[in-house]
């Protein structure tokens, strides 16, 4: 925002709110890699170019803050929503996030 009308609005609009989604994308991808799964990199990818064609449009031919909070609203939803686990995959394979026994017995 400090930079507005300093720089053209391709860079601090479409690349600002892209690099945002890539953060939130990088920090999913942390988790399942601290979950010792790998994450299918093909749908994320598919959600910042979504958002960088939104964007752009949005904001060079049709100027629309509402349309691009939406947006960005909803790509962020869907990057909270992400499953936890596989399609399909047994409650077993959650059993990391279920919580242990301490090794001491309380008093």
């Amino acid at each position: 925002l400090v930079l507005r009308g300093k720089i053209p609005e391709l860079v601090s609009v479409i690349a600002g709110n892209a690099i945002t989604l890539g953060g939130m994308l990088a920090m999913l991808n942390g988790i399942y890699i601290f979950s010792g799964r790998r994450l299918n990199w093909r749908i994320p990818l598919a959600l910042i170019g979504i958002l960088i064609v939104n964007h752009t449009y949005f904001t060079l031919v049709h100027n629309s803050l509402a349309y691009r909070w939406v947006v960005m609203a909803g790509l962020i939803a869907i990057t909270k929503a992400w499953p936890s686990r596989p399609f399909g995959a047994s409650a077993n394979a959650t059993a990391i996030w279920a919580p242990q026994r301490s090794p001491c017995p309380t008093r």
